[in-house]
């Protein structure tokens, strides 16, 4: 079972939608499922197996919520559905950038950009705090100055938050080279 399988990772876990979840937090969330679905609580075989899938699923949503890209999905996911899109194109200077970095063979800028990277999807989710429970086509509030004075209210930017992504992706199996470690996609 993969994690793009667990529909909500968050109701999987018990836990509130948000992309600011402390990772003992999700620990604590985790462990509470496993001695709720241990084995040994279920004498009868259909029961156990139950509970084995059940378990299953904990672990891929605990895995997917883990992840600040795979959790900043499964938010986007929940928020406008299945996009169909096609991940966006990078532009050509982050391109360019991407290959200096790999060239000079240096992790420690990419981990540096790596980190801005979640900070502004963070951030995204900071400022459409409704984003996460309102349907895709319903104006959200952000705290910005336009929204501030009586302007409009804003529709999160969902392709911005694709474009970051993918950017985080790059970065990530651009990091896993450089590190020698196998890229885990």
């Amino acid at each position: 079972m993969n994690s793009s399988s667990v529909n909500d990772p968050f109701s999987v876990l018990g836990m509130r939608r948000s992309f600011a979840i402390s990772m003992t937090e999700l620990r604590q969330s985790m462990l509470r499922q496993a001695v709720a679905l241990h084995p040994d609580r279920f004498p009868e075989p259909v029961q156990r197996e139950a509970a084995e899938r059940q378990m299953a699923m904990v672990t891929a949503a605990s895995t997917e919520l883990g992840d600040p890209e795979r959790r900043a999905r499964a938010l986007m996911r929940l928020a406008v559905g299945e996009s169909g899109q096609p991940e966006p194109k990078m532009d050509q200077a982050f391109l360019m950038e991407m290959l200096e970095l790999r060239d000079a063979g240096d992790s420690s800028p990419v981990r540096e950009m790596q980190q801005g990277i979640v900070a502004q999807i963070a951030a995204f989710f900071e400022e459409c705090p409704n984003a996460l429970t309102a349907p895709a086509s319903t104006p959200i509030e952000r705290p910005s100055a336009d929204a501030r004075l009586g302007g409009p209210a804003q529709t999160p930017d969902w392709a911005y938050l694709r474009a970051l992504l993918s950017k985080h992706r790059y970065l990530t199996r651009l990091l896993a080279q450089l590190e020698g470690r196998p890229d885990r996609g």
